[in-house]
This record gives structure tokens, C-alpha cells and sequence, in this order.
């Protein structure tokens, strides 16, 4: 597998992770707005949308779903990786994983970055994961047209969006890999993590665990690395180290990326994008087959940031 770098997009990344959160046709905007953008970056890639369903909001009107795909402009059977965004169930777009599913498509690997139903338009974890699995489907009824190898299929997430997507990697026969981002596992014993209580998950304790990856895993678990941040408080690491161990309990191969003083969503910003994107095309294209080298881990790390770990100075009295 050949190195690359995204360094050059940092800055253009840099308005990923502002994006305008005012209402849903702002997100729209926004993610439209990346993907031109992107476009310009990557001549090699090719970026389709498509609506994948249309549902019926609290207030009668109708709401469509759409999706955005990369793939390699030249015509070739590649697997594919399915983005699940962040922002608290209530927030968020298919204008996230931009740097991500661009990579992957200049590599050979298809990505998909989902939108699904939010908290203020009637989300709830019953019909969003609904919303997750239908955009998975929609994709697989058109996998010859598109090209992909349905035989390799990866999912990746953050935050909110790493709840949903590993639980709906679990749901779907044909995923070997999963990537995620700080995100929360289990839903009914949180570990402390400031997000994700309420009712969004269920109110029962087997509701809450049924909207929860680490009670439904699979019994050939995806392939899983997982990254987190040592200063989140918003979902703690804990999560993660306890999400891994019960993957390798149920037979299958699991890791954890841990990034010492990094706080939540830190892969969103440098230095960890670069180095989180290298380690999620690593991974992927080794479980995909496409190289034989298994990812080491201590190539994906991160020394703390000069902000985290110098003494903040005391001011001088006059």
C-alpha cells in the first residue's frame, strides 16, 4: 500500500468541523459545499448522490434521505465503507467523513456517508437505525450498478454516529471491518459518559441493551480498531476498552487506538485526521485483502499536543 498524506487539507477540513448546524437545509448546503470541494481535490474520484427513502416528519411534511458515495472514477469491483456522522442524535450531516471517504476512494475503496432522521425531526434510536439499514440496503440492491464487492463492506462512525454504526455493523451479514470513533457501546451502563442518557435509546433496561453494539455482537464480529481519546469525558475510553474485549470474547479480533490527552472528537481536527485516516485505510485495506500488511498500531500514534501537556503559566503580579 502506498503512504500519502492529507496535510493539504487541513484548512479546507478545518470548515468540516464548524459546520452550520442552524437548520437541515443548512447542513445540506454545507455538505454540498464539501463534496465540491473535495471534488476538486481528488480528480481521480467521483461523488454520486441518491435519495434512499423519504419519510413523513411529526409536522405531516415529508422529509427526504439522501446519500453520497465516492468511488474511483475508473470502473473497477471495489469494497465499500459506510460513514455514520456525529452530533448528538440531533445534529450532523453526510458533510462529515468527507477526508475519509475521499481517501479510501483515491485507494480503491468506495465510501458512503449516510444521512439519517435527528432528534428534532422524530429520531429515536428505533427508527434511525431503521434509517441506517435502509441506506445499507438501498446501496446493496445497486451494488453491480455501482460497481462494489458486497463481499467487503466496512463501517465507520463517531460519536453518536459510532453508536449507530456499530450496532448496524452488527446487523449487517456482509460486514468484516469496523472503524470507530469515540463512540458509545453501551447505552445502558454508560461508564460514567456524559452522553447518551434520556430516552433516546429506550427506557427499559433490554431496550437500552438492544440499542447497544456490545450486547448484539455478531458470532463473526467485524474486524475492529477503535479510537478514543484519553481526556473524553463526553464518552469515556472505558467504553471502548470494554466494546473490544467483548468482540475478542465472542472470537474475533479487536484494538483500540488510545490517544493520550485527547479529548472528544479529537480525530475531527490535526493532528489526529491525518494520522486516524492513514490508520483507517490501513486497517481496512488489510481486512479488504487488498494488502498483506497488518496495520501496526505504534504507527498511528500521536504525541500529545504541546496545549495539552505544557504547564500553563502563572501571571506575573505588578
Amino acid at each position: 500500500m502506498k503512504p500519502f498524506t492529507i496535510f493539504g487539507l487541513i484548512a479546507l477540513f478545518a470548515a468540516c468541523a464548524v459546520q452550520a448546524k442552524d437548520t437541515w437545509a443548512d447542513s445540506q448546503k454545507f455538505a454540498e459545499k464539501q463534496t465540491t470541494e473535495f471534488l476538486t481535490k481528488y480528480p481521480s474520484v467521483q461523488s454520486d448522490s441518491f435519495v434512499f427513502k423519504t419519510i413523513k416528519l411529526p409536522n405531516g411534511n415529508s422529509l427526504a434521505l439522501d446519500l453520497r458515495i465516492e468511488r474511483p472514477k475508473e470502473k473497477k469491483l471495489c469494497p465499500v465503507v459506510f460513514f455514520v456522522h456525529g452530533g448528538g442524535w440531533g445534529a450532523g450531516s453526510k458533510g462529515a467523513f468527507c477526508p475519509q471517504s475521499f481517501e479510501l476512494a483515491k485507494h480503491g475503496i468506495a465510501g458512503v456517508r449516510i444521512e439519517y432522521r435527528l432528534k428534532g425531526q422524530g429520531g429515536k434510536f428505533t427508527n434511525v437505525i431503521k434509517d441506517v439499514l435502509d441506506a445499507i440496503d438501498f446501496i446493496r440492491h445497486r451494488k453491480d450498478e455501482l460497481v462494489l464487492d458486497f463481499t467487503r463492506v466496512g463501517l465507520a462512525g463517531g460519536s453518536a454516529g459510532g453508536h449507530l454504526s456499530s450496532i448496524a455493523a452488527q446487523l449487517t451479514p456482509e460486514c468484516i471491518s469496523y472503524d470507530g470513533y469515540n463512540g458509545l457501546f453501551d447505552a445502558f451502563q454508560r461508564d460514567g459518559s456524559r452522553f447518551g442518557g434520556g430516552n433516546y435509546t429506550g427506557t427499559t433496561e433490554a431496550q437500552k441493551k438492544n440499542a447497544s453494539a456490545i450486547y448484539i455482537i455478531k458470532d463473526k464480529p467485524p474486524h475492529t480498531l477503535l479510537y478514543h481519546g484519553t481526556a473524553d469525558t463526553t464518552i469515556v475510553p472505558k467504553q471502548a476498552h470494554r466494546f473490544a474485549q467483548a468482540i475478542r470474547d465472542k472470537g474475533g479480533q479487536a484494538d483500540v487506538l488510545i490517544y493520550e490527552g485527547a479529548g472528544h472528537s479529537f480525530f475531527n481536527k490535526e493532528p489526529y485526521l491525518s494520522v486516524t485516516t492513514k490508520a483507517l485505510l490501513a486497517h481496512t485495506s488489510f481486512v479488504f485483502g487488498m494488502t498483506d500488511h497488518k496495520p501496526n498500531l505504534q504507527d498511528y500514534n500521536v504525541e500529545p499536543t504541546e496545549a495539552l501537556t505544557k504547564p500553563k503559566k502563572k501571571k506575573e503580579r505588578k
